[in-house]
C-alpha cells in the first residue's frame, strides 16, 4: 500500500507540467553536477551564470547570488551541500560529464524536480512505515499517508525542487521509526541507526536539530546501555561536515550568518496568517494539537512527547525568526518538517470510535488540503504572489482577499 501510495503521489508531483523557479535550490543542484562530474564542491565554473549582469543572475544578487559564496578555496554553496550529495544518485542520468557549464546547469534545473519527487516519494513510504510501527491500523494508515503525501507541503514544496524539506523530512521520520524499533528492542543496531538518521536529518539542514533534539534527549535518558552509540555515530558523521566548513568557510558554522531573532514575533502570522497560516494551509494540525492536549498522551508516550516538543519548539523557531514568512512558497515552507509529525501525533491520539472525526478529517479537511497543495503545485500565479506582493511587506501576508490560493484564481 506504501509503496502504491508513493508511486501514485510520484506521478502526481512530476504531472505539474513546469518546473517551479528558486534561487535557494539552484546551489543544491549545482553540487550534485560537481560531485557527479568533478568530483567536487567547488562551483567557480557556474559563478559565472550567476554573476551581476548576468542572464540568470536574480535581480537581487550583486557580485554573485545569493546562494553562491565566493571563499579564499573557490565559489561554493552558501548551503550546507548534503541535499547535493543525497540527489547526486538521482541527477546522474541529465548530467553530461562533456556538456558546457550552460548546458549543465539546465540539465540540473530540469533533473532536480525528478530527484526531489523521488525523495520525496521515499520519504512516504517512511511515513507509512512509521505509522505500522506505532501500532496504526491500516485504514488509519492509509488515511495519515495520503495526507502527507498530497495534503501537506510535501506536495507543493519537497517535491518540486531540492529544498532542504524533502531530504530533511526523510531523515526525522527514518529518526523517529529507528526511536521507536530502539523502543522494541534495545541493541547496538538499532541505536547506531537512529544516530545516523538525527545526524543526517541535521546535516541536511542545522535548523532540524530543533525537531529531533527531543528525540536524541529521551533516547539519551531511556536508553543508558546504548546512550554512546545513539550519539558517538552522529559525532564521527558530523566531524567531515566540520571539516568542509572550515576548510571553505574557516568556521564551524559554515555558509549560514548571524540571523536576527525576536522570540515569538512572528508565531501568529505562521499559524494564522492567510499567506504563511498553518492552521489555514494544514488545518489538520488543530485536531492533532486539540486532542494532543485533551488525551495527555504525551505525558506516557516517548513518541508522542518527542513530536510535541519538536513541533512546539519549530513553530517558536521560526516564529521568533525574523524571515519567518519564509520566501517563494505557498503555505508555511519552514514548517514542512514538522507536519508529518502533526499527523503522528494524530494517529497516536485518535480515539477507538471516531466515525463522525473520521468524516470531519478525512471526508473534509483531506480534500480541502489537497486542494490547497494543488493550487500551489499547478497555479504559478500562487508562486508569483510572492513576488507580486513584495513591494506590499508583511502586509501582503494578512490579506485574506489576495493570498497565495486566491491569486491563482484572480
Amino acid at each position: 500500500m506504501a509503496l502504491l501510495l508513493a508511486a501514485l503521489a510520484f506521478v502526481a508531483y512530476t504531472s505539474n507540467g513546469h518546473i517551479q523557479g528558486a534561487g535557494d535550490t539552484v546551489a543544491a543542484s549545482l553540487v550534485a553536477t560537481t560531485l557527479l562530474t568533478d568530483f567536487s564542491f567547488r562551483l567557480d565554473r557556474f559563478a559565472e551564470l550567476w554573476t551581476a549582469g548576468g542572464d540568470r543572475c536574480p535581480d537581487v544578487c550583486n557580485e554573485l547570488a545569493y546562494f553562491l559564496t565566493r571563499t579564499p578555496r573557490g565559489v561554493v554553496s552558501l548551503y550546507p551541500v548534503a541535499t547535493g550529495i543525497l540527489a547526486a544518485p538521482f541527477m546522474a542520468p541529465a548530467i553530461s560529464v562533456s556538456a558546457t557549464p550552460e548546458a549543465q546547469a539546465e540539465a540540473a534545473h530540469r533533473q532536480e524536480k525528478y530527484a526531489a519527487a523521488i525523495i520525496t516519494a521515499v520519504s512516504i513510504v517512511a511515513f507509512a512505515a512509521l505509522c505500522w510501527q506505532l501500532g496504526f491500523s491500516d485504514w488509519l494508515t492509509a488515511g495519515l499517508t495520503l495526507f502527507y503525501a498530497l495534503g501537506s507541503q510535501a506536495f507543493n514544496t519537497s517535491s518540486q525542487l531540492l529544498w532542504q524539506h524533502g531530504p530533511g523530512t526523510l531523515f526525522i521520520l527514518l529518526a523517529f521509526l529507528c526511536f521507536s524499533r530502539l523502543q522494541a528492542h534495545v541493541t547496538r543496531a538499532a541505536a547506531v541507526s537512529f544516530a545516523l538518521a538525527w545526524a543526517v536529518a541535521v546535516a541536511i539542514r542545522p535548523m532540524n536539530a530543533v525537531a529531533v533534539g527531543p528525540l536524541v534527549a529521551l533516547a539519551i535518558y531511556r536508553f543508558p546501555r546504548v546512550d554512546t552509540y545513539a550519539v558517538l555515530p552522529a559525532i564521527l558523521l558530523g566531524l567531515p561536515i566540520v571539516a568542509y566548513n572550515l576548510y571553505f568557510f574557516g568556521t564551524i558554522g559554515g555558509g549560514y550568518g548571524t540571523q536576527v531573532f525576536s522570540l515569538g514575533a512572528g508565531v501568529p502570522g505562521l499559524l494564522l496568517s492567510p499567506g504563511r497560516g498553518l492552521f489555514l494551509y494544514f488545518p489538520i494540525a488543530v485536531v492533532a494539537l486539540v486532542l494532543s492536549v485533551r488525551r495527555r498522551l504525551w505525558l506516557s508516550d516517548d513518541i508522542a512527547r518527542a513530536a510535541l516538543m519538536a513541533v512546539a519548539s519549530a513553530i517558536l523557531f521560526y516564529g521568533s525568526y525574523d524571515q519567518w514568512h519564509g520566501g517563494w512558497s505557498v503555505g508555511p515552507r519552514y514548517l514542512t518538517e514538522v507536519e508529518p509529525l502533526l499527523l503522528i501525533l494524530l494517529g497516536l491520539v485518535w480515539p477507538a470510535r471516531a466515525r463522525g472525526l473520521g468524516v470531519a478529517c478525512f471526508g473534509i479537511l483531506l480534500p480541502y488540503c489537497i486542494f490547497i497543495q494543488a493550487v500551489g503545485a499547478y497555479s504559478t500565479a500562487s508562486l508569483r504572489w510572492n513576488d507580486d506582493r513584495k513591494p506590499d511587506g508583511l502586509g501582503a501576508l494578512w490579506d485574506f482577499r489576495d493570498n497565495p490560493i486566491s491569486h491563482a484564481f484572480r
